[in-house]
This record gives structure tokens, sequence and C-alpha cells, in this order.
């Protein structure tokens, strides 16, 4: 499988790669952040999580997601919530206004999407790095038409990704 990074995009791009994500994939998940369990959720947080709670799949206290493995130390609150793939999210998903823009404070943190359990999109926003695998290079072609800039980062064996079989929508 081909690791590729996706170059920061423009508002527009990004809207169409929500809409292409949301097509593709059949999940995709948000982290909920806070610092401690009684700490209130910001409210740009909150329209999120109540916009997309139609959607929701499962949502459980854990110390790691796609892309990120933290040893939390300072026993902060990571709340993964995930989401049914739906054209319906898109509307929440647009606030963002960019992969980079799901992060803490303001969103929630770490877009993903999945596909048959993998991740085959993954994000660090307060990293600026996003991953998107694939086998065949075809499935880019539409993204680099629409001016996205995919560079190849190499390959990775299947068993590296993030897999969680609850992601798996029937």
């Amino acid at each position: 499988m081909k690791d590729f990074f996706i170059d920061a995009v423009n508002h527009e791009q990004y809207r169409y790669f929500i809409d292409c994500m949301l097509e593709y994939s059949e999940s995709f998940s948000l982290v909920y952040f806070k610092y401690r369990h009684t700490e209130p959720m910001r409210l740009s947080c909150s329209s999120v999580k109540k916009l997309l709670e139609p959607l929701v799949i499962y949502s459980e206290e854990t110390l790691e997601w796609p892309g990120t493995k933290t040893l939390n130390e300072a026993g902060h609150i990571y709340l993964l919530t995930m989401y049914r793939a739906d054209k319906s999210a898109a509307r929440a998903l647009y606030k963002a206004g960019g992969i980079f823009g799901w992060n803490y404070p303001k969103y929630p943190m770490d877009i993903c999407f999945y596909k048959n359990g993998y991740a085959f999109f993954e994000s660090s926003a307060h990293s600026c790095w996003d991953a998107i695998y694939t086998s065949d290079d075809c499935d880019l072609n539409e993204l680099k038409r629409k001016g996205f800039i995919i560079r190849y980062n190499g390959m990775v064996d299947k068993s590296q990704l993030f897999y969680n079989d609850r992601s798996i929508v029937l």
C-alpha cells in the first residue's frame, strides 16, 4: 500500500475533499479533547457534536487513534467518536475550513476516514500532518485534477494501518 501526503488545500478544495471522503468511506472519526472531566466543552465543539449526533456509531475514551498514541501523563480526556459517513455530515465537517482546522480548542481533533475497518486517511492537525493510503494511484487522480498537491511518501504494509472493526458500517 502506498502512503501519500496531501498538501494544505484552499477552502473550496477542502469542501470537495470532504465530499469525496464521505462518498468513499464507511465512517469517520473525530477526537474531543478536554483537560479534565469537569471542563465544559467549547461551544464550537458542541455545535459540531450536535450536528453529527444522528450519525454516531460509538464514543469512548482512548489514548490511541489514527496517527496518535499518547502516554497521557497529564491525565487529559480524549474521546474518540466514530460516525457513519453520510453526506448529511458535510455541513458539520465544512466548519473547520481545512484538514488542519480540526484542532483543539476550536474544533474536535484529527479527522480520519475509514473503509473496511482501516483508516485510509489520517490526520494530526497540531502536527500539520496527514496521510492517505491507497494501493492504486488512480484513486488520487480526481484530487490531482482538482489541484491538490499530493506527494508520495513510501510504502506501508497494511498491518501498519490503524484498524478498528467498530468503524465498519453494514
